[in-house]
């Protein structure tokens, strides 16, 4: 039977991997496979969304001023930092020793690769 309603606890966990890259330079991924052999300093990250419902959908696309089906990468990164800011609930990311607690504020701290990962990751996983 189809699912008409979204529950308030439906959530959503997508998995990043962060790491360093030949050069120095933080990149993200959400397809482990991805990730090259040459990448060090590997850190699985887990960011929870809940699921969206219709108002979710209307505001986002409200908020991006996307009209039609085509997006532009102004509309994307809107879109991406709605997902960010409205969906996302929890994380599991640590600095090695302890959970970092989330808090809305600590969004804005996260690498722009890490961001844009968990964002597309959730994203896809939605259907969206």
């Amino acid at each position: 039977m189809p699912t008409i309603f979204v529950k308030k606890d439906d959530r959503v966990v997508v998995t990043v991997y962060a790491y360093d890259d030949t050069d120095g330079k933080t990149e993200a991924v959400t397809d482990k496979l991805e990730v090259p052999n040459t990448a060090s300093d590997i850190q699985e990250l887990e960011f929870i969304f809940r699921r969206p419902n219709y108002s979710d959908s209307y505001d986002s696309l409200r908020a991006t001023g996307m009209t039609g089906t085509e997006m532009n990468p102004s509309d994307l990164n809107k879109l991406s930092d709605l997902v960010l800011r409205t969906l996302l609930t929890d994380w599991n990311i640590s600095d090695g020793e302890k959970k970092i607690p989330f808090a809305r504020s600590g969004i804005n701290r996260l690498h722009p690769a890490v961001a844009r990962s968990a964002s597309g990751g959730a994203l896809e996983k939605m259907g969206i």
